[in-house]
């Protein structure tokens, strides 16, 4: 299926100031199986030490225990049950967050009753609560317009703290620390939830409705680690001023996970780092129990490879598979030229799997994998063993250069087989198999462009919105 056009990254940062000491509370609304949803089995490891967190049932939870989420992988299909996991995480750590602590966000867009409402609570209750996002996408947004109202309001007489638990909602012209771009991170940073410190969380999704509704996305909580925790918030503090930094591109060292943040500029930034970190894969003499007989294998899932970035990291690809090494790939919006170079190879063509279906036969596409995924299992740099992934919001295209973005390497917590594991699900089960050419037939003669919605999410102009959202 030919994709068209060039596209744009997404991301949202969110930072937090100094700790304090938290109090508890959280309510999730549950979820209830409607028609159309499939009963896909979850992807759980049984590797020793890996952590992947999945939804428990509201109805086994205590209002009066407070949620400490833990370090680990969600990801989630719109076609599921269970598909409002990941933002009910977001909601039950904001539930759980108490009085004199913090909360910094950043999100592209924010669009979700549920989300704000949260928000509104924990500032009554004397959380430091403050969010950045898009400013066209703040601009007519009632949630945002509710919340920054809410914020700006007097807490209850019991509840008011000191200045430095002030709270406030903003947003960003372009990117927050940036010249250009878009302010495309999507972050959440917790002082303290529940007995969990220093939680950091960073997902491709928006805090939004639609995110649930008709997105493949994925979330990464680090929870404890002083120098991720820390790395964030300096950057959120920034992104709050909303004027270019000198050293936009950001990395913070944790044990066995990094932290790092967009516009990529600045003495660090040099080349291409998605380029740079595809080059270290070697395809065959994989060991350890890595890979598969013997050869690398990438997992990746991207919601966009577009214009010339997206053709140079496309041609890195096709290098490394016909060097041997066991590629998969899902995506849902990929450029003409990219999508040409992983068909012709001298090894036959990449195994790719388009994830979008025009769920309501309107010729736009809105139902959409929205992650952006690298996973690596074998051979990587000097180890031949290794099992490592990158997971945020950057998209492969040239706008998220320039655009606030941010991600995690991993290597802990099994990340790399969930995520593979993932992007394998997905590969076989992709969304019911609707034609291609019927949905670009219906979106010719109603003068649409079917890749309306996804454009629109990646900041790109479109020729029509679409379905409205």
């Amino acid at each position: 299926m030919a994709a068209t056009t060039a596209l744009a990254v997404t991301v949202t940062l969110a930072s937090v100031p100094a700790s304090a000491a938290p109090r508890a509370e959280t309510a999730v609304p549950t979820v209830r199986a409607t028609a159309g949803a499939i009963a896909a089995p979850a992807v759980q490891s049984t590797q020793a030490g890996q952590a992947l967190i999945s939804a428990q049932p509201v109805a086994e939870q205590s209002k009066r225990r407070p949620y400490s989420p833990r370090s680990g992988v969600i990801h989630t299909d719109p076609r599921r049950a269970d598909r409002r996991k990941l933002l009910n995480h977001i909601i039950r750590s904001i539930g759980s967050t108490r009085r004199r602590q913090f909360i910094r966000i950043i999100s592209w867009n924010v669009a979700s009753p549920s989300f704000v409402d949260k928000l509104i609570r924990a500032h009554r209750r004397g959380v430091s609560v403050r969010l950045l996002m898009a400013q066209g996408k703040a601009e007519g947004n009632r949630d945002y317009g509710q919340l920054r109202r809410a914020l700006r309001a007097k807490r209850p007489k019991g509840a008011r703290v000191g200045k430095r638990y002030r709270s406030w909602a903003r947003a960003c012209d372009r990117s927050c620390r940036g010249r250009r771009g878009i302010a495309h991170s999507k972050i959440f940073i917790f002082s303290k939830v529940g007995r969990a410190p220093r939680v950091v969380m960073s997902t491709s999704a928006n805090a939004t409705e639609v995110a649930v509704r008709d997105q493949w996305n994925d979330l990464y909580t680090s929870v404890g680690s002083k120098p991720i925790y820390r790395g964030f918030v300096n950057a959120f503090n920034e992104s709050a001023r909303d004027k270019p930094v000198a050293r936009a591109y950001r990395a913070f060292r944790g044990r066995d996970l990094v932290g790092y943040v967009y516009p990529w500029s600045g003495k660090n930034a040099k080349g291409d780092r998605v380029m740079r970190d595809l080059k270290r894969i070697t395809c065959r003499g994989a060991r350890g129990g890595t890979g598969i007989n013997g050869r690398t294998r990438i997992r990746i899932a991207q919601d966009a490879i577009i214009n010339d970035r997206g053709v140079e990291i496309a041609k890195i690809l096709r290098r490394k598979w016909e060097a041997g090494c066991n590629i998969r790939i899902v995506y849902a919006l990929m450029g003409k030229r990219a999508l040409g170079i992983l068909r012709h190879t001298t090894r036959g063509r990449v195994p790719i799997q388009q994830i979008v279906n025009d769920w309501t036969g309107d010729g736009v596409y809105d139902r959409y994998l929205h992650s952006k995924v690298l996973a690596v299992s074998g051979w990587y740099g000097n180890d031949r063993s290794t099992r490592i992934s990158w997971q945020g919001s950057e998209n492969w295209s040239g706008l998220a250069k320039l655009s606030d973005e941010q991600g995690f390497q991993i290597r802990r917590d099994g990340a790399e087989g969930v995520y593979a594991r993932w992007v394998d699900y997905l590969f076989n089960n992709p969304p019911p198999p609707s034609s291609s050419t019927a949905t670009l037939r219906s979106a010719r003669s109603r003068g649409v462009d079917p890749y309306a919605l996804i454009k629109e999410e990646l900041g790109l102009p479109v020729r029509q919105a679409g379905t409205a959202r």
